[in-house]
């Protein structure tokens, strides 16, 4: 048992549990990561009065977010669009496109990838060399 009351029932009967909680970023594919989570042992209210998971829950967002970049950007090398042509499609300076592919995302990028991957045709569209 924890020190903690329930807030639905004032009760002190509060355990803390650690299930496998799921966390998405837009884009991104689902990442499972321990989380923290208070439960009432009489009313079975679930709640949570700490953010000991937020470290946890922003580092899993990162990853989602950046397997969700790094995905896209594959895609779109597979559909005529590598990083070079996404440049100067995108009139994005190259130094940009080699930081997001080593890793490092400023945080629209995946938002905008993410559009890229599923309307690609918006990419023919940019292309004014076409």
């Amino acid at each position: 048992m924890c020190n903690l009351i329930c807030p639905a029932c004032g009760s002190s009967a509060v355990v803390r549990d650690r299930p496998v909680l799921r966390v998405k970023a837009r884009g991104g594919p689902v990442l499972e990561y321990n989380g923290w989570r208070d439960v009432c042992v009489l009313c079975r209210e679930s709640f949570s009065v700490s953010d000991l998971e937020d470290p946890i829950i922003k580092e899993t967002l990162r990853q989602s977010e950046r397997r969700s970049i790094q995905e896209s950007l594959r895609f779109l090398e597979t559909q005529g669009y590598a990083a070079a042509t996404l440049e100067r499609i995108l009139q994005i300076p190259q130094r940009t496109m080699e930081e997001w592919q080593v890793r490092k995302f400023p945080p629209g990028a995946a938002v905008l990838l993410f559009i890229l991957k599923k309307h690609p045709d918006l990419l023919r569209e940019l292309d004014w060399e076409q």
